[in-house]
């Protein structure tokens, strides 16, 4: 529950939601944008083709990673790992039809390899954008699946015990006279 939903609800806890919203950031994640950067510029002098296909498709990539309107977590994971199922077509005919430069800038403008790469990026924007909807319909779902079964189980209960369950069986008061 939000902190908006639990102060509108009069909660008490309203005041402790609000204090604890801000610390639920997430830390780290820069150790290993960073190693894939420091690895990038090491392949750079290694394979100058092999890095211009993957600095320049990756652009969707970098532009989550910069992006600060995009802060959930498992952001950059999600576009990148799909971003690189689209780099690797690329890839795999720069590797086997002449590894070099000029094959290479014939690669970033071919509009099949453009198309599977910014494709492939824009399902894991979408998948980013459309998972939490997802997540919410299943959970609202089995919520009213258990409550129809826990309604069903108190009918059975009802029709087993009767009126024993609606009235409990409390002792009575002696009168005062």
């Amino acid at each position: 529950m939000s902190a908006a939903a639990i102060e509108e609800s009069g909660g008490k806890g309203a005041a402790r939601a609000k204090s604890s919203a801000g610390k639920g950031k997430q830390k780290g994640g820069g150790r290993l944008a960073m190693l894939l950067v420091f690895a990038l510029v090491c392949m750079m002098p290694v394979a100058p083709a092999t890095f211009t296909i993957v600095a320049v498709y990756m652009a969707p990539t970098w532009v989550v990673g910069c992006f600060r309107g995009i802060q959930t977590p498992g952001a950059i994971p999600t576009v990148a790992g799909l971003n690189v199922a689209g780099v690797m077509p690329a890839l795999y005919h720069l590797w086997h039809h002449g590894n070099d430069f000029e094959a290479a800038l014939g690669l970033l403008f071919d509009t099949e390899f453009l198309v599977i790469n910014f494709a492939a990026a824009g399902l894991g924007v979408a998948m980013l954008l459309i998972a939490p909807f997802i997540a919410h319909t299943w959970v609202d779902i089995a919520g009213q699946r258990l409550l129809r079964r826990a309604q069903s189980e108190r009918e059975k209960l009802m029709d087993e015990w009767g009126e024993a369950l609606e009235k409990p069986d409390l002792p009575e008061e002696p009168e005062e006279e």
